[in-house]
Formats: C-alpha cells, sequence, structure tokens
C-alpha cells in the first residue's frame, strides 16, 4: 500500500466514523439513495457492459457495496461480485447492509496491491476513485487492474473531471473538500488515458455515462480495454 492510500483510509475511516455534516453527508451518498445521485450511470452499466451471470465482477473503492449489490440484484452473478475498499470503517458499514438475496464478497485492501490472482475478472468498475490517487499511485492501481482482468476484459471508471479555468478548478475542488475528500487529482480523458495505455491497456475510449445528479462538477468516464 502506498503512502497516499494509508492517509487516505485513516482520513476516511475518521470520517465514517464522526457524526458532523460531512462525515453523514459522506455515508448518505454512499448508500442505497447516495447511489443513484452520485454514481446514475450504474443504472446503464447492466446495458453497457452486456453483463451476464457467468462474469465475473469487482467493483474499486465500493463504500458501502451498494453499487455492487446493485448489479447482482440485476444480473444475479453465479459468482458474488467483489466489492473492495481501503476503509474498514467503510466495510464494517457495507457489512451491516449485507442482503442475503444479493450477496457480494467484500475485501479490505489497496487498489494498488489487488489480492486476487491473475485474470479473475471480467469486468472491473472504479466509481469516483481515482481522485484519490497521486500519479505514482494511478499507474500502480492502472496496473493492478490490468493484470486481474481477463483477456478482452474492460474497466469501467467515471471520476470528476477539471475545467479550462484554474478558478473553476478551485471551486470545484473546494466543494469536493467540504464534501470530505482531501488533495482531489482531477484528471483530463488524455491523461487517464495516457496513463492506461503505459500501464498496457490496448484501448481507450470515452464514453457517455449519462447525466450525475449530484455534486454539480464535470466528470471524464473511460472504458479501459485489454
Amino acid at each position: 500500500m502506498l503512502w497516499d492510500e494509508r492517509e487516505t483510509a485513516r482520513a476516511y475511516d475518521r470520517w465514517l466514523s464522526g457524526n458532523g455534516p460531512i462525515s453523514r453527508h459522506m455515508r448518505w451518498l454512499m448508500g442505497p439513495l447516495g447511489l443513484f445521485v452520485a454514481n446514475t450511470p450504474v443504472l446503464a452499466l447492466v446495458e453497457t457492459l452486456a453483463l451476464q451471470p457467468e462474469h465475473r465482477l469487482l467493483d474499486l473503492g465500493c463504500g458501502e457495496g451498494t453499487l455492487a449489490r446493485y448489479l447482482q440484484r440485476s444480473v444475479g452473478f453465479t459468482q458474488p461480485p467483489v466489492a473492495m475498499d481501503i476503509s474498514r470503517t467503510m466495510l464494517r458499514l457495507a457489512r451491516a447492509l449485507a442482503d442475503p438475496a444479493a450477496p457480494v464478497a467484500l475485501v479490505a485492501t489497496s487498489a494498488s496491491a489487488l489480492p486476487f490472482a491473475d485474470e479473475s475478472f471480467d469486468f472491473v468498475i472504479a466509481a469516483h476513485v481515482w481522485k484519490h490517487l497521486d500519479d505514482r499511485t494511478f499507474l500502480h492501481d492502472l496496473l493492478e487492474v490490468r493484470r486481474v482482468l481477463r483477456t478482452g476484459g474492460s474497466c469501467v471508471a467515471w471520476e470528476f473531471a477539471p475545467r479550462s479555468s484554474t478558478l473553476l478548478n478551485r471551486w470545484n475542488r473546494w466543494v469536493l473538500e467540504r464534501g470530505g475528500v482531501r488533495g482531489a487529482h482531477l484528471r483530463a480523458f488524455h491523461v487517464i488515458a495516457s496513463a492506461a495505455m503505459d500501464a498496457g491497456f490496448s484501448y481507450v475510449e470515452r464514453i457517455d455515462p449519462g447525466p450525475f445528479l449530484w455534486p454539480p462538477i464535470p466528470r471524464v468516464a473511460v472504458r479501459l480495454v485489454l
């Protein structure tokens, strides 16, 4: 686990364990209702990825596991999707929301050191994960995602994106910080695509995930293909 990931884990554990407005806001955003507000594209993922029961799915930075549970209910995977997060507090909240009708395997681990065998998954989803990673850790994450993906597999991700205005970027980072995100790394599509190609992906495309309801900050959505 790289240094900034340890700091991120400690920060999340502090925020999620608190009773202040930021802590409550974060827990709500990562819960069932927050999923559709902050991660609205999940509604189209089954169709976008043509998900089938035999597919193996990994959700990076799963929060309370809401996205993985939603997809499990929608698809009925033969093997439960794996949902991982660096925050043990987050995973404790996820276990409290466990649904026997939509089983999900929860794993506490770092995105840059995934404890899975090579070519274990057909799809990896990274929803609002990469903003927490500095450039070195981001590349480690991409290398690990490529390693655990099967040939022909892909990673779908969306993240907050920068604008051409320095002032607007400062404002957006300020908004994210009010929501519990410290030191957000905002990357444009060409930056993500360049790093993905360096990590060994054969093709990177920008995708249209549909509208995001909250917060009102631009996003970039990509599909990385082996």
